[in-house]
């Protein structure tokens, strides 16, 4: 609700570059403390923290753009390029941990593609905010409990809320860490294996846009 509000105010292209800069640092330095426990939880934290803070700022981009139909056509095409994504990523993560023999060398090269991100919002991307459609800073819609009104505006907005909550629970994001602990330790499953299954992740995401 934060970088939303600032973004609201100073633009969709500062919150971009923020972003995939903070996460480019942030897998940099987990490459270089790998061995830190602390490192790690933090960087699954802040990781999905600042993912969520990008595909916000996407839609928040779109609705700047476009209206009604065409946001609802621009969704989809953005899911099946997320799937791309997600099915590409795998096989280039394996194939430098073959190549190097290096675990932990993929962050670097997740470092790069994040800060490659970055220099090309900075350097390339439009602003979408239109400076009359800018918004004034407000703590309330700041605030991580903001949604509470939303929830109370109504029945309809209450009960759209509701069924994201649930489905929020259960998302592949939030439980991919269970996933693959499971899949070790209990199935026995190779890295080689749980990458294949991120790659059916992908199928489905693209699938589904």
């Amino acid at each position: 609700p934060l970088m939303n509000a600032l973004g609201d105010k100073y633009g969709r292209r500062p919150i971009f570059v923020f972003s995939f800069s903070a996460l480019a640092v942030l897998r940099a330095v987990a490459y270089f403390k790998r061995k830190s426990l602390s490192m790690l939880s933090l960087n699954l934290i802040l990781t999905r923290g600042l993912d969520t803070i990008i595909f916000t700022n996407i839609r928040a981009s779109l609705t700047d753009m476009l209206s009604g139909e065409d946001i609802a056509f621009a969704g989809p095409r953005l899911a099946a390029a997320a799937g791309v994504a997600v099915i590409v990523g795998p096989p280039v993560s394996l194939g430098i941990t073959r190549l190097t023999g290096s675990h932990t060398l993929p962050l670097v090269a997740a470092s790069c593609v994040a800060a490659y991100c970055a220099f090309t919002c900075c350097s390339k991307l439009e602003e979408t905010l239109l400076p009359k459609n800018a918004k004034e800073l407000s703590l309330t819609a700041a605030s991580p409990l903001s949604f509470i009104e939303l929830l109370r505006s109504s029945p309809a907005i209450a009960k759209l809320m509701t069924v994201s909550l649930i489905q929020t629970l259960f998302d592949g994001r939030n439980v991919a860490d269970t996933d693959f602990a499971f899949q070790r330790s209990e199935l026995g499953w190779s890295k080689e294996e749980s990458g294949q299954f991120v790659i059916v992740a992908g199928f489905k995401i693209l699938l589904g846009g």
